[in-house]
């Protein structure tokens, strides 16, 4: 008898076993929240991109105890409150890609629910937040304001910054998810590292859904990056989608993905689980696993560790403890039965098994932990090496073209000293010839055009004056280096290389702004996206540093 316990105790210990040991091996994050609203019950968040699970397709366990599921149900079914903070890239790069962030956002507005609430984290040089936004007019009205900056993009420290504001947020619901809209690339260097924010990803429990805009192939690269937060997080999502197992993004609209993740974060399902049979024992730290068992077939395990002031049991009445007299039958001291001649035998190969389960326990999450962090090692790595490729790749093609051009100047000048036949160097002459007479004919009709003489001068600095010149019928750039026709302040850093254009009819003077970095404005007026705007002398400009006052003779 010794003989058959012993052995169906170890029997007990594989079976037991080979459940963590698929957990370990088939182990992906879901779990993005554990609270408790009730004693009696624990509420629990599982992101599972692709599935609308039911109660039956989980399994939960609470230290050794398998604990009852009393409802599963989609969180955009319940309208359950969530918290969506969206960080959103302004740097200079996000120049012709704006429009398609302000479409994700929009869409996400619109998925929003009564009790929702949003916030937008701009990310440039610094990170700075809106507040808590509920309105949905309001939230168009903040969506509206948004606008590329010259700024470098910090988005690892953005990252960082926008897990932080969930986890510690004062109005942030349960529920809650992170969002991040950009190029995919951190242009500082500085602030935080990608090892940094990677792990941080995947320690925070929370959905974070990215979306890269791509203009071209050339974005590929940034967009994979900025996915590999998405997939390290619990249950998050990247879009575009892949067409193709990851190498070719879906051609997605701004719309689509903002619809994509709004139906990601409808489809978390929102768990309750009976606490009414667990009884509270001395521990500091609950061991809460969840299985779910997908419509696929597959197996998603996840799990997290509670700690004892997390939970709140309820109270077990003393009466519905059974003592051992009453649990125990009643033996002749003169006879032992034949099963209780080995209860201690049982008793004892119990308390094994479950220190035995506890250690595999433990010893399982070790694993688990150990694998994650050899599989973000491993995708850092992969990361480090595509970049390493695609700048030995660019160095080879600037080589080539440098090359090239190289050949082209020695043709060129072989060309010159004689190696073409005479008759070449004749119509070379020829059409040399005609093409000065052609520009001596220009310069003489552009020094007879009438001109207009205007000054200006910089309101609030005695005499700062700048004069210019117009020439009738000629569009005359403005700006701060010899990339326009017409310099005007040197030493303006805010002033761009082309920063406004000046037209005189001969009756009126226009004025538009050339795609400055920080716009024109007439008499106060921003006029960046008006067009082209009359103006008369005394009023003024606004560009870069300084506002000019003008004045000419009509």
């Amino acid at each position: 008898m010794k003989k058959i316990a012993a052995i169906l105790l170890c029997l007990a210990m594989i079976w037991s076993l080979g459940p963590m040991c698929v957990a370990a091996a088939d182990n992906q994050a879901f779990i993005t929240g554990v609270y408790q609203e009730n004693e009696g019950s624990l509420e629990l968040l599982c992101a599972i991109p692709g599935e609308t699970g039911k109660k039956e397709d989980f399994q939960i366990t609470l230290g050794n105890q398998e604990i009852s599921v009393l409802s599963a149900v989609a969180t955009g079914e319940e309208q359950l409150p969530k918290t969506v903070y969206c960080l959103v890239d302004i740097s200079g790069s996000m120049k012709e890609r704006m429009e398609q962030a302000k479409e994700i956002l929009n869409a996400i507005n619109d998925g929003l629910h009564t009790g929702d609430n949003l916030v937008i984290g701009r990310m440039g040089n610094q990170i700075t937040d809106s507040a808590f936004l509920t309105d949905q007019d309001d939230i168009e009205a903040e969506i509206d304001t948004l606008s590329y900056t010259g700024e470098d993009t910090d988005l690892y420290s953005g990252l960082l910054h926008g897990l932080k504001f969930l986890q510690q947020g004062e109005e942030v619901h349960e529920m809650k998810t992170l969002v991040v809209i950009s190029d995919g690339c951190d242009d500082q260097g500085a602030g935080a590292t990608w090892k940094e924010a990677y792990e941080a990803v995947g320690k925070a429990g929370i959905s974070v859904y990215t979306a890269a805009i791509i203009l071209s192939a050339a974005d590929y690269e940034p967009a994979k990056e900025l996915g590999s937060f998405a997939r390290n997080s619990a249950g998050g999502i990247h879009f575009p989608q892949s067409v193709d197992g990851g190498s070719q993004p879906a051609n997605m609209t701004g719309e689509e993905m903002g619809k994509g993740i709004v139906a990601a974060m409808e489809g978390t399902m929102h768990l309750t689980v009976d606490l009414s049979e667990v009884q509270e024992t001395q521990k500091d730290t609950y061991f809460l696993s969840a299985a779910f068992y997908g419509q696929d077939g597959r197996v998603l395990r996840d799990s997290q560790e509670l700690g004892a002031g997390e939970l709140s049991l309820p109270q077990q009445e003393e009466s519905e403890i059974a003592s051992p007299s009453e649990t125990m039958p009643e033996s002749d001291p003169g006879q032992e039965s034949g099963t209780g001649k080995y209860l201690p035998y049982l008793a004892g190969g119990g308390s094994l098994l479950a220190a035995a389960i506890v250690a595999l326990a433990v010893s399982a999450s070790r694993k688990r932990k150990k694998e994650e962090e050899q599989r973000r090692e491993a995708e850092r790595l992969r990361i480090e090496a595509e970049e390493r490729e695609r700048l030995e790749r660019a160095r080879k093609e600037e080589e080539r073209l440098e090359k090239e051009r190289k050949e082209q100047e020695l043709r060129e000048r072989l060309a010159r000293e004689g190696q073409l036949s005479q008759a070449q160097r004749e119509r070379e002459a020829e059409e040399r010839k005609a093409r000065e007479e052609a520009a001596r004919r220009k310069m003489e009709i552009f020094n007879a055009l009438p001109r207009l003489n205007i000054r200006m001068s910089i309101i609030g600095h005695r005499d700062a004056v700048v004069n210019i010149q117009l020439v009738k019928g000629y569009e005359m750039t403005v700006g701060r280096n010899t990339k326009a026709r017409i310099v005007l302040n040197p030493q303006d850093t805010k002033l761009s290389g082309v920063h406004f254009v000046m037209f005189w009819d001969g009756g009126s003077v226009y004025v538009w702004d050339g795609q400055s970095r920080n716009g024109t404005a007439v008499n106060g007026v921003v006029v960046s996206h008006l067009g082209r705007v009359a103006i008369r002398p005394g009023d003024s400009i606004r560009a870069g540093s300084y506002e000019y006052r003008l004045y000419w003779e009509e």
